[in-house]
């Protein structure tokens, strides 16, 4: 870096102007205001470095540009001085930016965004690589790539970051993510917020968040090598919306992550259709099934139009057996969490009764349909659409008119339960458990409670216990409360004694030992303090005492 005619002397503030590219761009009012008042009281201990401004309005002797000391340069006019000491160093537009950099950047209270925008700077300017950058700096390429990925965040958050709402680890995760996370991230802080502050929760909390919301690559059901899956979203492999594609940046996560929702749903949803359209278009013996949840509208119509028919939750189970079933059949997962996955099921024999009614021919395979004939298939499916509402109207004007059946018999009835009723308890039992304790039981089974089950089938008495019992032992027992205190909790340790009786007893037998050890401390201190107010005289006679010993008035004496 050039020194050639460097020296020292004393400017007028009116002949230097402030550099455009400083990398600095916030600074402290209050703090500005402090150096303000020491250069009041003894002047700028250091000078300020500024260049000769030479271009076709300028010359050497008249004006400067300022190259580092912004901010004495600042507090100096605050305090009202009209000249300014100042370190006159021949520079190139490089030599005055690199010394920008350094000076501000080596400061202990240099922001993270204005770090970032000075990074990137000197990275567009082409003559740094992030290699350069890490070296100049003294800095890791990890921590260059994080404050050069600060430059993504969208400025509803970098205003909350300026503000210190949030910390400079939040900041590099939300900023890894795309600008439409980012504003769901602001919006989710904003209902917490006190006195103005946001809350971004702490950062494990908002790395959870995060992590839960993007998308093992791993996990993907569709090819993450085709680049012609949706059109302009390329490869996985060359994404830089994904962790593993950076390891400088996310060295923090050991699982390859996509921050691309959007692209990813895309993605997953071009395989559900293209595999749905192969499925039909080839006629393979593959059935189509649904889990809850909404299924996309692509896939609904072409199920219509061709009808192959979507089995619904309660038509199938998932078959897991190691052994080969005669009933079980291939499947494909048209939503939920599992869609674009192949599962082996057995589907119930009424809902494949309903399929097999009068029904459209599939189309020839590889023949192009007429207009007339896609016409006809799609006045077919508006029928059988209509056909399948009207069903279902018919059957709740049924349900509402059997609820409006007066009960008040059913309830005053104290003979033996009807196996209907004890049938019914166990679904009312069911309904009340939770999911876990629900798939427990059907694994344990190897069947389905479903409606097929409810009409057709009594609940054999092994069955009903093992129901009672897993009612019991999920639904009684909580938190809150003692066995003293709740009847609920009560009934829970019967049961319990019922199979663990030497566990129980242990149990409170440990306790009681630790609760005399207690007592006993306890009721030693308290005859301590009672002795204490044993030995104590009466309020009244200390009173009496203190009485005798005051000093007597003295008489006033006349003049």
């Amino acid at each position: 870096m050039s020194t050639k005619n460097a020296k020292l002397e004393v400017i007028s503030v009116d002949k230097i102007s402030i550099s455009t590219t400083n990398p600095r761009k916030s600074i402290e009012l209050k703090a500005l205001k402090e150096l303000s008042e020491s250069i009041k009281e003894h002047g700028i201990l250091q000078p300020i470095l500024v260049r000769p401004y030479i271009d076709e309005k300028s010359t050497w002797e008249t004006d400067y540009q300022l190259v580092c000391g912004e901010r004495r340069y600042r507090a100096a006019l605050e305090a009202g001085l009209e000249e300014v000491p100042c370190n006159i160093r021949v520079l190139t537009d490089e030599e005055a930016f690199e010394l920008q950099i350094i000076e501000n950047l080596e400061r202990k209270d240099v922001h993270p965004l204005d770090e970032a925008d000075a990074f990137k700077r000197m990275l567009d300017s082409g003559k740094y690589s992030m290699f350069d950058i890490a070296a100049k700096m003294a800095k890791t390429e990890s921590f260059i790539a994080q404050r050069l990925k600060l430059v993504d965040l969208i400025d509803e958050v970098r205003a909350d970051f300026l503000a210190g709402h949030l910390g400079i680890g939040h900041a590099i995760l939300i900023a890894r993510c795309d600008a439409i996370k980012q504003m769901d991230i602001y919006k989710d802080s904003k209902p917490w917020h006190q006195n103005g502050h946001s809350d971004y929760g702490t950062l494990y909390q908002l790395k959870e968040a995060i992590e839960s919301d993007s998308y093992l690559i791993s996990e993907a059901k569709f090819d993450t090598e085709d680049a012609e899956l949706v059109k302009g979203c390329g490869a996985c492999s060359v994404c830089p919306k994904r962790s593993g594609v950076n390891p400088v940046l996310f060295e923090d996560m050991a699982e390859d992550r996509c921050f691309d929702e959007k692209c990813f749903d895309e993605k997953a949803e071009a395989h559900l259709i293209k595999e749905v359209a192969r499925i039909i278009n080839n006629g393979e013996d593959i059935v189509l099934v649904a889990g809850w949840g909404s299924t996309n509208e692509m896939v609904v119509q072409m199920s219509k139009q061709f009808n192959v028919p979507i089995f619904a939750p309660n038509d199938f189970i998932e078959y897991n057996n190691e052994e080969v079933s005669d009933n079980e059949s291939k499947a494909f997962y048209v939503n939920s969490h599992k869609a674009g996955t192949y599962v082996r099921v057995i589907i119930n024999q009424k809902a494949k009764e309903k399929t097999q009614s009068a029904s459209l021919p599939a189309p020839a395979s590889g023949k192009e349909q007429s207009n007339e004939e896609q016409e006809l298939r799609a006045e077919y499916a508006k029928l059988e659409q209509r056909q399948k509402r009207a069903l279902e109207l018919d059957e709740e004007k049924v349900w509402e008119a059997i609820r409006g059946i007066d009960t008040k018999t059913i309830k005053q009835n104290t003979d033996a339960l009807f196996l209907t009723e004890t049938n019914a308890l166990c679904f009312a039992m069911l309904s009340k458990m939770g999911w876990n304790a629900n798939r427990e039981l059907m694994q344990l089974l190897d069947t389905k409670f479903d409606v097929d089950f409810a009409r057709e089938k009594i609940f054999p008495v092994e069955i009903q216990n093992l129901i009672t019992r897993a009612f019991v032992l999920e639904v009684l027992p909580d938190a809150f409360g003692t066995i003293q205190s709740s009847a609920n909790h009560t009934a829970y340790e019967m049961v319990i004694k019922e199979y663990f009786p030497s566990e129980v007893d242990s149990i409170k037998n440990q306790q009681e030992i630790i609760a005399d050890k207690r007592i006993a401390s306890a009721e030693k201190k308290k005859a301590e303090i009672l002795a204490k107010i044993e030995k104590l005289k009466p309020a009244e006679e200390i009173e009496t005492k203190a009485e005798e010993v005051k000093p007597k008035k003295a008489k006033a004496t006349k003049k």
